[in-house]
């Protein structure tokens, strides 16, 4: 088992940024291997279940299962089923105020991702080089994110 953990500061309100991550049905609009999210409603509570379908080494799906939610704070979503890679997430939302993240007048949103993996058969042999590897991902995803979130005139759900 290892961890990792990324951070991005977005231009936009916690409310904002909380509700556009925990909607899953989201997700393949900001982190690219996500092909689709099967199941997933527009409100999350805890237990809810969705599948993601994932591109990792062909097409792959995880279960996926809401485990903690504190509106606006916190989201934390395990994978019950799927490959050899078990990541239980756990976004954290920071509200950092006017002007944070540079933009006059706009209240700024810390997230930080944190992943906790388990490796399981044969995918312990790789769990040397999963670390950099999901590190390297989750930075993208988070750019990602930030992007989209603050692009002018996106639609943002």
């Amino acid at each position: 088992m290892f961890t990792v953990e990324e951070s991005v500061t977005i231009a936009r309100p916690v409310a904002e940024v909380f509700a556009f991550v925990a909607d899953a049905r989201n997700v393949p609009k900001w982190r690219p291997d996500v092909l689709e999210v099967r199941g997933a409603p527009e409100r999350v509570t805890v237990g809810t279940s969705f599948e993601e379908l994932i591109a990792f080494g062909g097409k792959k799906a995880w279960s996926m299962r809401v485990t903690a939610l504190e509106p606006g704070r916190r989201e934390v979503i395990e994978a019950v089923s799927g490959p050899g890679v078990r990541p239980t997430q756990t976004f954290l939302f920071e509200p950092l105020g006017e002007g944070a993240a540079g933009a006059v007048g706009t209240s700024a949103t810390r997230v930080t991702f944190r992943g906790e993996i388990r490796t399981l058969g044969g995918f312990r042999l790789l769990e040397p080089l999963l670390p950099t590897l999901i590190r390297r991902n989750w930075r993208r995803y988070l750019a990602n994110l930030k992007r989209l979130l603050e692009e002018p005139g996106n639609v943002q759900r």
